[in-house]
């Protein structure tokens, strides 16, 4: 099985860890590709983050771990909200205090996100 990785926002200088079937792990960083043998009835590979679910795998299938855009987009959205009624509305307003409040709430959630996601290199490539 090949995997690649090519996310560009998420976790950009960290490796990914992927679980292997129950005992392997293999840490991918930015732009690397290998190659991971498998047994001929396949195995489960699932990306180390929270709500990755696990798929069931084959000696020819390629897979690309790419970024997930509607979570990039949303902690973005989140930042520029928090900044832009920082800088718009007077300090003592209760709006700013609400949105403030919000942002945060939104930016901890973005972070409970998965990050990125397994494409089939097919997919990915058409």
């Amino acid at each position: 099985m090949k995997l690649k990785r090519k996310t560009r926002f998420a976790r950009i200088g960290a490796p990914i860890t992927i679980e292997i079937g129950k005992n392997e792990k293999v840490l991918l960083r930015n732009g690397q590709e290998i190659e991971i043998p498998l047994a001929d009835n396949g195995t489960e590979i699932r990306l180390r983050q929270r709500f990755s679910p696990k798929m069931a795998v084959k000696e020819n299938d390629s897979f690309v771990i790419v970024d997930k855009p509607k979570t990039v987009l949303i902690f973005w959205f989140i930042i520029v909200l928090i900044i832009a009624s920082h800088l718009l509305l007077p300090f003592d307003s209760d709006l700013l205090w609400w949105l403030s409040i919000i942002g945060i709430v939104l930016v901890i959630i973005s972070f409970i996100l998965p990050k990125y996601e397994l494409q089939d290199s097919k997919k990915t490539l058409s």
